[in-house]
């Protein structure tokens, strides 16, 4: 039976998908993280300077005692993190139009069944114009 280009892409993905099951990185795990990143933040704290007069005994004065307190915190979104989730989750689901994949021989020609040259992989995004 002849070799298809799908046998061949799948040859080359099946391993690392095995390599990263194996290393726990399950598409549970990737989906869990994927939701934390559409929802990141940055904490963000607000400080107020406080100065307190102390007694101070070998002064035999009041000397001034900075210190601060936070006094706000709020959760800034992080836009970048969230507009690149939202990107890998769009791919993911297959939400984008389908890139063109071209498999060719060592000197560029298509391959012939049963042909044993090594093969080059070649990765082109397929030009698709959006209806007005």
């Amino acid at each position: 039976m002849p070799v298809t280009k799908d046998d061949i892409l799948k040859g080359l993905v099946a391993p690392m998908v095995e390599t990263f099951e194996h290393k726990g990185i399950t598409k549970e795990l990737l989906a869990e993280k994927l939701m934390d990143e559409l929802d990141a933040g940055r904490r963000e704290s607000y400080r107020a300077k406080i100065v307190k007069k102390v007694w101070n005994e070998e002064k035999r004065k009041f000397v001034d005692v900075i210190d601060t307190a936070i006094i706000y915190t709020e959760v800034e979104p992080e836009w970048d993190v969230r507009q690149k989730a939202r990107q890998d989750a769009h791919k993911l689901r297959g939400d984008y139009p389908p890139e063109e994949k071209r498999i060719s021989g060592a000197d560029g020609q298509p391959l012939i069944p049963g042909d044993v040259r090594p093969i080059r992989l070649e990765f082109v995004k397929a030009n698709v114009e959006k209806k007005k």
